[in-house]
């Protein structure tokens, strides 16, 4: 059973099951991270990875400062295990209530540095968590909202008393699970995602199990791992997907996939901009990064963003960060200077310290940013619920893929076993992962040049389909019904083991109505990431899909190098392209096919024999595209034929374009005089509310207007954004 929290009477609920948290009446939970710093203290080694500390607060204080600089409603408590400097220490304890105070660090004298000098810590240990519940406490006096991550330690009669504070969300243990380099599975002769995936799945769920025994209410994840979906399946409460892998649309196209899927009602993010937006900190448009990820989390759904760092103390030491002037050590390796090492370049250091503290220009922007947002918020207010989404791409059943920041990157191991990786390549990143960049290119592609200066865009991403989800199959856990309330179209993308369960809910979501695109490898039963020499004994009913689409596979076919129209006597193709239009070259191989239905329509085939490579197959209510391929979709992500142009989608990406068209609904956008999405609607992340009859579009471009023509309700309308331009049109019925 989750943990239920109450919140104010006046707040709007965020949730009809799931986890029950109200929501304030902006509707929005916006905050920051807030650390239990000492100040003016070296915190790195190495000639890269190196910072200090500047100016810093109590956690108290800094409460304090949310609440005096509009910098949100909700504060989120890093207090680790009460820290390690007396200070610290001092404020996890709350050691001021007794008229204790201990002195700050005195780095220059050695002084004041360890715990060890000041006896009073240990005689009051047993106030462990005392502070913690005292900052939660003066949340609820400044009307804020609060939540914890990687705390632990606490006595338990302050432990036991922290869900009693009304505007308290949860605890986040945050990002503690992840399938490491090299990791101990990697020493294996051989590996299997199935196993791989339970033993992930079962350490998350005994630290859910954990962290539910201690009493900190509602458990969160801020994972920034592709197989977040595990740690959802293991019980967690709530996922904060951290925006630092993968595009900041396709992050949040599994996170809103996730809430559907599980019922929370609600879903948040983790805002990482200050490590991972990429951008020097002296570009003049730096700054509008921070905050276009708002602007795009709200138009997406999140209900809930937390900007990890920045506003109070500079973290980052490389983009040209005011980390990089301060003085360093040649040693390598992330752990923490000495003090008596430290202490030697203290003098230089003290130069510099006001340039990296929370009264730094640095700091002050990233709160100049969150504190225009969060005006923007109250005035507006937040969409109810989620956004419409017609479209899902399956993130198949032990799909353990590390995504990178491109979607596919070769070098990248499965499940992080890149000792195994390097015995069996299979377990490197291939075909079935190539997959996800065909889906980042059409569903959240990168704006072309947002910056103006050709900078390498890493968040900037336009949603030309609008809204369109990632649904997952971890354990065969989606039902038909499920699918059909919520989604018209359900693309197969990457890797997927399939199981006679999975088989008939696909049955009966094609049945149902569902438009479902599938290849002959997503429907492989294997587990040992054999996707190029499996044979039909190893696909579910050995190859025979008959219910699901009157097609049996006998064996592998012919191996090609053109995909092409059929249709020959018109103009376009159902891909909607010229028909002399040749997609390869693609080396491939088909599948052999005995085809039973008599509806059957070949839309792509095989140019030298006429071999079926798309079938569009009826069945019911709806319909199945059948990828008539024994490779992966992702193998056929490089498209150079005849007719191409260098931004092309590919044939896959076309034919999803394609199916997109075909379920779209009472809103969509078209480049102007178009019928389709085009350059311009790449540019535009864009989300239709039909119960608020609301459209937002979106200008993830900084430098460039661009203009589209919105389509709502047979209604059509040209609509030129400015640059960075969040627009609200309203189209009532």
């Amino acid at each position: 059973m989750r943990a239920k929290i109450g919140l104010l009477a006046v707040a709007v609920s965020a949730a009809a099951f799931g986890v029950d948290v109200e929501l304030p009446p902006c509707g929005m939970l916006l905050g920051h991270g807030v650390y239990n710093r000492a100040p003016n203290l070296n915190w790195g080694r190495g000639t890269v990875y190196h910072g200090w500390y500047g100016d810093t607060l109590s956690p108290l204080e800094y409460t304090e400062l949310v609440a005096r600089e509009n910098q949100g409603n909700l504060v989120q408590y890093w207090w680790f295990s009460g820290g390690r400097r007396p200070q610290e220490r001092a404020n996890w304890l709350a050691l001021e209530d007794l008229g204790i105070k201990i002195p700050p660090p005195d780095l220059k004298n050695l002084k004041n540095l360890s715990c060890d000098e000041f006896p009073v810590l240990e005689q009051h240990k047993d106030r462990a968590g005392a502070g913690m519940l005292k900052a939660l406490r003066r949340c609820e006096e400044l009307g804020l909202y609060s939540t914890m991550i990687y705390m632990w330690g606490a006595a338990p009669r302050y432990a036991n008393q922290i869900t009693n504070c009304p505007h308290y969300l949860g605890y986040d243990f945050g990002e503690r699970f992840t399938f490491r380099l090299d990791s101990a599975n990697a020493t294996k002769k051989e590996a299997r995602l199935d196993e791989l995936a339970k033993h992930f799945t079962d350490q998350v769920r005994a630290e859910v199990a954990n962290d539910r025994a201690r009493g900190v209410g509602n458990v969160m994840t801020t994972s920034s791992n592709f197989y977040v979906d595990y740690e959802a399946a293991a019980g967690v409460d709530l996922t904060l997907f951290e925006d630092c892998t993968g595009e900041i649309n396709f992050a949040s196209a599994l996170s809103r996939g996730l809430c559907r899927q599980y019922g929370y009602g609600l879903w948040g993010a983790h805002i990482a901009n200050e490590h991972y937006a990429w951008v020097s900190f002296d570009h003049p448009l730096r700054w509008k990064t921070v905050g276009l990820q708002f602007k795009m989390k709200y138009l997406a759904g999140a209900k809930i963003c937390i900007l990890e760092s920045g506003a109070f103390e500079c973290q980052q030491s490389g983009q040209n960060s005011p980390q990089k002037y301060m003085p360093h050590y040649e040693e390598c390796g992330l752990s923490i200077v000495p003090d008596k090492i430290a202490a030697t370049k203290y003098d230089e250091a003290a130069k510099h310290l006001h340039d990296v503290g929370w009264k730094s220009d640095y700091c002050r922007n990233f709160r100049r940013e969150m504190s225009e947002f969060y005006d923007y918020v109250k005035k507006h207010g937040t969409p109810k619920g989620q956004p419409e989404t017609r479209i899902a791409v399956a993130k198949g059943n032990y799909d353990l893929a590390v995504i990178d920041y491109d979607g596919y990157n070769p070098y990248n191991a499965v499940a992080g076993l890149h000792d195994l990786a390097e015995r069996d390549p299979r377990w490197f990143c291939g075909m079935p992962e190539n997959g996800w960049k065909i889906a980042c290119d059409t569903f959240w592609p990168k704006a072309k040049d947002p910056f103006g200066d050709g900078l390498y865009n890493r968040l900037n991403t336009g949603t030309p389909h609008g809204q369109v989800d990632i649904v997952s199959f971890a354990f065969d856990q989606p039902t038909a019904d499920f699918l059909l309330k919520n989604y018209k179209a359900l693309l197969f993308c990457g890797w997927n083991t399939c199981s006679e369960k999975q088989y008939r809910v696909l049955c009966d979501y094609v049945k149902g109505g569902g438009k479902l695109f599938i290849g002959i490898p997503h429907l492989s039963t294997d587990v040992t990431r054999n996707y190029c020499a499996y044979g039909t004994n190893d696909l579910v009913r050995a190859g025979d899909f008959t219910e699901l689409c009157g097609v049996k596979v006998r064996g592998r076919g012919k191996r090609f190098y053109w995909g092409v129209s059929p249709f020959y006597d018109k103009k376009d193709s159902w891909i909607g392209q010229d028909v002399s239009r040749w997609y390869g070259v693609f080396r491939g191989l088909l599948g052999d096919l005995e085809i039973s239905n008599p509806r059957a329509q070949t839309l792509i085939l095989e140019h030298e024999s006429d071999t079926p490579m798309l079938l569009k197959l009826p069945n019911g209510k709806g319909e199945t595209y059948f990828f008539n391929s024994w490779y992966y979709p992702g193998a056929y992500a490089l498209e150079h034929g005849p007719g191409a142009k260098n931004d092309n989608l590919g044939l896959v990406g076309a034919i999803w374009t394609r199916l997109a068209k075909e379920v779209r609904g009472e809103a969509y956008l078209t480049d102007v005089g178009a019928d389709d999405p085009g350059a311009e609607c790449r540019e535009v992340d864009w989300a239709w509310y039909p119960d608020e009859d609301l459209l937002l579009l979106l200008n993830v471009d900084f430098v460039h207007p661009h203009t589209v023509e919105v389509h709502v309700r047979g209604r059509a309308e040209r609509v030129t954004l400015a640059p960075y331009e969040l627009k609200r049109m309203t189209f009532k019925k």
